[in-house]
């Protein structure tokens, strides 16, 4: 049975259908296949689930982190943090990893993180000759750190979808 779904995904692939879709119609051919009972009981599941007070935050955090890159903020905190580490060996790239932190506090989201950082600081490390690629990597790796930072998109998921109390996900992820 397994080598119907291995079989139907690779001839999405080789169809050039993107994965993310090859995926997807693997996943519905395998609910069709098994139990085709559970295509009625998806909506029902899903509708209630995104019924949910906690994931109206997810937009507003992604129009702050929009309202603080489009009003400056965002080159003024890269300003701040350079005057308090810039100074240090490799400053600007400790700067990349603190601006991550702070913005990742505002923005809630590594990809919103990583976009509005990313499109500052990747040119003024190069200006300052840093090479591209580790400019690159410092800014890809700083990003996540936003998971972890509270507010974060990923625990107010996980809290809505588990019942678990978002100001003790807060908490954990402080301590």
């Amino acid at each position: 049975m397994g080598f119907i779904y291995l079989l139907s995904l690779i001839v999405f692939l080789a169809l050039k259908v993107p994965i993310s879709f090859s995926l997807g119609a693997t996943s519905l051919l395998f609910i069709v296949l098994r139990n085709p009972n559970l295509l009625l009981a998806m909506p029902q599941r899903i509708i209630p689930a995104l019924d949910s007070n906690a994931l109206l935050a997810i937009p507003m955090y992604i129009l702050a982190g929009v309202l603080v890159v489009e009003a400056g903020l965002g080159t003024k905190m890269i300003r701040a943090i350079n005057i308090i580490v810039g100074r240090v060996k490799g400053g600007l790239a400790h700067v990349n990893i603190l601006v991550s932190l702070l913005f990742g506090g505002i923005s809630a989201s590594s990809v919103a993180d990583t976009a509005a950082l990313g499109s500052i600081l990747i040119p003024t490390m190069v200006e300052n000759g840093y090479p591209k690629s580790f400019a690159t990597a410092v800014t890809v790796t700083s990003s996540p750190l936003s998971a972890i930072i509270p507010p974060s998109t990923l625990m107010i998921i996980y809290s809505s979808l588990t019942d678990a109390s978002i100001s003790k996900m807060f908490a954990a992820g402080i301590i």
